[in-house]
């Protein structure tokens, strides 16, 4: 197995766990306005940090689906371009 095989799916193993872990640190949001500033300001530090892991794991997933596309492009070449695309865009 390569390094770019390794890193890409690193990528896809890490993303969801990112994710849940994002999702367990971060501040529940609220539909109303001033629900969600009053929790912003009383909880500052977990939800710059639910945002932050979010942010990190929206980006491992990115990288993911273009190793994934990539990595399946010999065998079906237009699938994967349509594929990764498809997954890159509904990010």
């Amino acid at each position: 197995m390569s390094g770019y095989s390794r890193a890409g799916a690193t990528c896809l193993v890490l993303a969801p766990v990112a994710g849940v872990v994002s999702a367990l640190v971060g501040t529940p949001v609220s539909g109303k306005a001033a629900d969600l500033a009053s929790t912003f300001t009383d909880h500052a530090t977990a939800a710059r940090t639910g945002l932050a892991i979010n942010a990190i794991a929206a980006t491992l997933l990115l990288g993911g689906i273009v190793w994934f596309a990539m990595a399946c492009s010999h065998r079906a070449g237009r699938l994967a371009v349509v594929g990764g695309t498809l997954g890159v865009l509904g990010m």
